[in-house]
């Protein structure tokens, strides 16, 4: 299991969200509107499925969120569920 972390401009959040609520790996889809600074925008918080990696990081790069702001991936070691 994966932890991200996005910080994506307020006009892509809406089409990052449409598009991650539909990848079966993704959990716990967290949304914090325009509580990130610098930059500033929505912070994006998930759990991703390691065998959905690859799909949502593709997402992450068609909508340039590699460019605009941070993202961060930590390796979850332990979950209870």
């Amino acid at each position: 299991m994966l932890h991200v972390r996005v910080v994506s401009p307020p006009s892509v959040t809406g089409s990052l969200l449409d598009r991650l609520a539909v990848v079966p790996g993704v959990q716990n889809l967290i949304v914090l509107t325009g509580t990130a600074r610098r930059p500033d925008g929505d912070a994006v918080l998930f759990e991703l499925q390691e065998s959905a990696a690859n799909p949502v990081f593709r997402t992450l790069r068609d909508l340039r969120l590699d460019r605009d702001g941070p993202i961060a991936v930590e390796q979850v070691d332990a979950s209870l569920t």
